[in-house]
């Protein structure tokens, strides 16, 4: 997982011998995108520790796998760019939580979108 700020990507999808190919829709579907801080217990005399977590909830909608996968995540006004690596077979719902750099005490949504993915078979697509 990378959390850093957000990049502007080019929008295609590049095969492998890198030919572009017109973009369409994200090939990975987000189904939910929820912020949430929490308190975390203090040690006794410290003072609370507040902590935020990201959970994101996507399905790869390709019949390839994806290996890496990147979100640019907005609240508010600040955009971040998170990404996740692994193995995402086609279909089969993903759920990642992350640790954000988010102002302190930020309550409110957040808003993913699918800014690239990349393929295993070397294929890769951009948002536009």
């Amino acid at each position: 997982m990378l959390i850093a700020p957000i990049a502007v990507f080019a929008g295609a999808l590049t095969v492998a011998a890198d030919a572009p190919v017109a973009a369409a829709a994200p090939p990975v579907s987000v189904a939910s995108c929820d912020y949430t801080t929490y308190d975390v217990p203090p040690i006794p005399a410290t003072p609370l520790i507040q902590h935020g977590d990201l959970r994101i909830t996507f399905t790869n909608q390709t019949p390839v796998t994806a290996t890496d996968v990147r979100f640019a995540i907005r609240y508010r006004s600040s955009t971040q760019l998170v990404q996740d690596t692994g193995k995402f077979s086609s279909g089969t719902p993903i759920t990642q939580d992350f640790e954000p750099d988010v102002s302190p005490g930020y309550h409110g949504p957040a808003y993913c979108t699918v800014q690239s993915v990349t393929f295993s078979d070397g294929s890769t697509w951009h948002s536009q």
